[in-house]
């Protein structure tokens, strides 16, 4: 088995066992267990999340490679792969977002807090917090741009705009982005785009009633989801305020670089090309018009508002109202005057404080919680059920307001409100009931009412819905109402949901023989267990019953409508369980409040800000899991620099579940170092250049290598050289091990970004000024050696170089000090390109030094288009010149270069990454890496971004050539940035023989 495995944290969604059903965030069950079996074949150990951490902080020791797996969101189809990894005796985790589970019953596609106890009943699953009502976007500032965009509620203390938030009323003191504002009793208004029942451009406003005064610059609108799909297009707008245009834009999807859409869920910004001036009092109609067709309405939240200050209208035919109709709603929409402000630490510590304990208060009650029911006294399985409205629009236009009577038989305090409905009557519409509870005092009549929810009925005829409200304490003895109150008329005409009940048959009147008629019983007095606004569809009990002038007899209905049937409604309460806090939290965006700005996910993290951490370690929260897969450090104290991770910023691979498992299998073996055998050391030499890290270059210290090079002291002109920083630290302990430590000096200009030709220039036309200076250095810090690294010297000084490297040589193999250079690679041919490599004359340099690096890696970089560091072809071609013009007695010094590092090639620019970005990316895009020119590759399927980057593959490739040729060893540029542990062989004896401590 390979010996340099990294550990693994899974994530993963939810779980569907039809193929065909697989999405982004749902994996084939097949697929999942292919996954997990791929690990556990290779040697992996399964741990809870708790003891992965524990291994990551060295607090346990396992000697295997270790894995852990995270389920994320609490969706319900979670148990699917639960239980074959419970047969499996593989533990697991599930990260919860608590509000989405409700109380009772969860939001649709949610796990029950039942369900999850039974998973931690079997002792193989732990919970983590998911956060409580943080699972979506906020405004904040990005530290970098300043720019005012959507960001996870923790990577940033929000940002509040001045101007008006229309969706937010006056007294409410929940914050503009609180998800609870809009996931109850809200509608999805479709606000520009294309009507997809139609393909007509939509045109829709909304008007208001301003509350303040400002100038309107920026708009931004909290979108929901969008119809028929999120995809969306370039959707060409005109908004008018007033009939006044204010902007003419563009509205475009947005690269999430796993997708492309319209967001969702979050806010998104349209800038006004003209101000407006608002004043407060006054009227305004926002109008925006859509020019183009294309896939789909754009969907902001809306919220019922019944205060006629507010109103909604689209062309659009296919959604909540007809086209044309007045929505009585507040659009979520905030209009800015473009500044603001930041929040203050203090109010985001209290925002995040917040919403840690409403989880673990969710957690406490509800996880473990005993559910006691209480009902109106209903009989469910009574043959001869009646029918209640309860809400709705009767066909004379008017509201339902339907009360129901609840006599406490016991002291409890009710979180849940459940209606089991019959067959609805009309149109189905989205109506908007307001439920009250308020102790009786006569019929029709409570007192102190409490408003404890605002719901939509779900028009799901013959199941119960559940509505969380308000808790509320019923006491022993006493009588009350619930009052179900409709709010909004039906624009398509009569709508009425109805309840069941169960209601004894009315006294009816009999033939009476001898009276040769019928007789009426004397006696209808009845207790009022419910009442309505009008008795249409309701079977209401008669109060009385009369014979008509032809002979038949009918009821007789009186104001109230009421009756002594017992509705089909429940009240829930629940007693709470104490369980254990989670101790772990799994961010679903993976970015979290860092030291001094915000960072995100794809960022090497440096620790989170103290007011974050402050707060999770209050709630008892010891590690934090991101969603960025960079590999895990080696153990929490010994780690790569490029792998820095704080206990709270510890990395996970998302699994998407419409990636082939054929590549997710690839960019698992790539993630873990299975993709590329290790690399073995073959008795050569090993020389690795390592820039300055405050941290420890862990890969330095824990590889074998026979020199390491500190990049870097810097050649200045007229006489200088410029004193880098170097982790002294480093370079002892590197000593201590018996390595070589070098000092490279070189002409990087930071001017310009690269090494300059002017300043190679100068140094080599001045050694009597430089040599000294290099020798002073090298001597007082006891290094050992020098390593000499100029890149685009002019090709007039070939003798110059020839010369300085001679003089060099004299002066430090005395001192019992190495001379290392790096030198371009010469293939001889037209390929080469005079102004790279017409100076280097390999055949002499190799006489004066002790190694010479050939820098086979440098054939794509920033300003080239995609391609390998070293080709093939040139990489082969390199090697042939070597030999034809380097000595075979010589060619012991030659070090084959070879990259450990790699390239990014997208339309945003060319960036430079390390091996485990690179792998990272590919794992991000769902994209295969393959092998090519000894590299890894990897490019979208549209071409857009492209990657290659050397892998311990590229090594390999440096190593055999270095033996096939008689070589001294291979020589590996930026390995030290976080790269593979892989690229380098297990320490082995040292092989100096080879080392010409004097030249030739």
């Amino acid at each position: 088995m390979k010996e340099s495995l990294y550990n693994v944290a899974l994530c993963y969604h939810g779980i569907v066992e039809d193929p065909g059903n697989a999405l982004p965030f749902r994996t084939y069950l097949g697929d999942f267990q292919a996954q997990i079996s791929h690990l556990l074949d290779n040697g992996y150990v399964f741990l809870s999340l708790s003891d992965f951490f524990a291994v990551y902080k060295g607090v346990k020791q396992v000697s295997a490679p270790v894995a852990c797996i995270i389920f994320d969101d609490g969706l319900e189809s979670v148990p699917i792969a639960a239980g074959w990894l419970i047969q499996q005796n593989i533990p697991f985790a599930v990260a919860l977002i608590a509000r989405r589970l409700r109380r009772l019953s969860p939001e649709p596609g949610f796990m029950k807090w039942s369900d999850i106890k039974a998973l931690l009943d079997s002792g193989f699953c732990q919970i983590a917090n998911h956060t409580y009502n943080m699972h979506h976007m906020v405004l904040a500032q990005n530290a970098e741009t300043g720019t005012v965009e959507s960001a996870p509620p923790l990577e940033w203390p929000c940002w509040v705009d001045n101007g008006e938030f229309l969706y937010m009323e006056v007294n409410d003191s929940r914050w503009y982005w609180d998800l609870s504002i809009v996931d109850e009793a809200t509608w999805a208004f479709p606000l520009f785009g294309t009507d997809s029942a139609t393909g007509r451009p939509i045109t829709s406003s909304f008007e208001f009633k301003a509350g303040k005064s400002y100038t309107a610059r920026i708009m931004r609108l909290w979108a929901t989801l969008h119809s028929p799909a999120s995809i969306g297009y370039d959707a060409h707008i005109q908004i008018y305020i007033n009939n006044t245009l204010v902007a003419d834009t563009v509205f475009r999807p947005r690269d999430y670089e796993t997708r492309s859409q319209w967001p969702e869920r979050e806010f998104a910004n349209i800038a006004l090309d003209a101000p407006y001036d608002i004043v407060s009092g006054n009227r305004y109609t926002v109008e925006i018009r859509t020019l183009n067709a294309g896939a789909g309405a754009f969907r902001i939240y809306a919220i019922p508002d019944f205060s006629g200050d507010y109103a909604l209208c689209t062309t659009c035919t296919e959604h909540d109202y007809p086209p044309n109709v007045l929505w009585p709603a507040r659009p979520c929409i905030i209009l800015g005057d473009g500044s603001g402000r930041i929040a203050t630490n203090a109010e985001y510590e209290s925002y995040v404080r917040q919403d840690m304990q409403a989880f673990n208060n969710a957690v406490q009650k509800y996880l473990k919680g005993t559910w006691s029911i209480y009902s109106t006294g209903f009989n469910e399985d009574e043959p001869f059920l009646e029918c209640l409205v309860l809400g709705g629009t009767y066909a004379d236009g008017t509201t339902a307001d339907t009360w129901v009577r609840f006599h406490a038989d016991a002291t409890f305090t009710a979180e849940v409100l459940r209606i089991k409905y019959a067959s609805r009557v009309g149109a189905r519409y989205a109506a908007i009931i307001d439920v009250s509870i308020g102790e009786r005092i006569g019929v029709g009549a409570y007192t102190n009412p409490v408003l404890v929810a605002r719901f939509a009925p779900n028009w799901a005829d013959w199941h119960w819905q559940d509505i969380d409200i308000t808790p509320f304490t019923f006491v022993a003895g006493k009588d009350y109402y619930v009052r179900f109150r409709t709010l909004n008329t039906n624009p398509l005409g009569e709508g009425l949901v109805r309840i069941y009940m169960d209601q004894p048959r009315p006294p009816e009147p009999y033939w009476d023989p001898g009276l040769g008629g019928w007789a009426i019983p004397v006696n209808y007095s009845h207790e009022d267990w419910y009442l309505v606004s009008k008795p249409d569809h309701t079977d209401v009990w008669p109060d009385g019953a009369y014979v008509d002038s032809n002979g038949d007899w009918q009821w007789v209905y009186n104001e109230p409508y009421d009756g002594p049937g017992k509705a089909f409604l429940q009240l829930g309460s629940v007693q709470p369980q104490p369980v254990d806090s989670p101790t772990a939290i799994v961010y679903p965006f993976g970015a979290y409040y860092e030291i001094g700005a915000g960072i995100s996910e794809v960022s090497p993290p440096k620790g989170i800000h103290p007011s974050l951490q402050a707060v999770l370690q209050e709630f008892g929260i010891i590690s934090g899991w991101t969603i960025w897969p960079a590999r895990m450090a080696v153990t929490a104290d010994f780690r790569e620099p490029d792998l820095r991770h704080t206990d709270y910023e510890l990395p996970r691979v998302l699994i998407y579940g419409n990636i082939g498992n054929n590549v997710v299998l690839n960019n698992i073996d790539a993630y873990i170092g299975l993709r590329w055998p290790d690399v073995e050391h073959k008795g050569i030499l090993w020389q690795a250049a390592v820039e300055y890290d405050p941290e420890g270059n862990a890969t330095a210290r824990a590889a074998w290598l026979d020199f390491v090079t500190f990049d870097a002291y810097f050649f200045r002109i007229p006489a200088t050289i410029e004193i880098g920083q170097i982790n002294i630290a480093d370079k002892n302990i590197i000593q201590q091990q018996g390595k070589r430590a070098l000092l490279i000096f070189s002409n990087y200009d930071p001017v310009m970004g690269q090494p300059n030709p002017d300043i190679a220039a100068h140094v080599l036309d001045n050694p009597g000024i430089f040599i000294p200076q290099i020798m002073d250095i090298v001597l007082a810090d006891e290094w050992d050696g020098a390593y000499i690294n100029l890149e685009w010297v002019p090709s007039t000084h070939r003798a110059q170089a020839n010369e300085f490297f001679r003089q060099l040589a004299e002066q430090i193999y005395p001192a019992g000090k190495l001379l290392m250079a790096s030198v371009p690679a010469i293939t001889g041919t037209g390929y080469d390109d005079p102004d790279w490599v017409g100076w280097c004359d390999y055949a002499t340099l190799v006489r004066y030094v002790s190694a010479m690096k050939i820098m086979t890696y440098t054939e794509s970089n920033e300003s080239t288009l995609p391609g390998p560091h070293a080709p093939n072809d040139f990489f082969e071609a390199v090697y042939a010149y070597v030999n034809k013009v380097v000595p075979v007695n010589l060619r012991f010094k030659i070090l084959v270069g070879a990259n450990a590092y790699g390239h990014v090639w997208s339309s945003q620019g060319v960036d430079y990454v390390t091996a485990h970005d690179a792998i990272a990316q590919a794992i991000k895009y769902g994209v295969e890496i393959k092998d090519v020119d000894g590299e890894g590759y990897w490019a979208r399927a549209d071409g857009s971004v492209s990657c290659y980057f050397g892998t311990p593959g590229t090594i390999a490739r440096a190593v055999q050539k270095a033996l096939d040729n008689g070589y001294g060893g291979v020589g590996i540029w930026k390995a030290d940035d976080g790269d593979l542990l892989e690229h380098f062989p297990k320490i082995v004896s040292p092989r100096w023989a080879n080392v010409n401590w004097k030249g030739s």
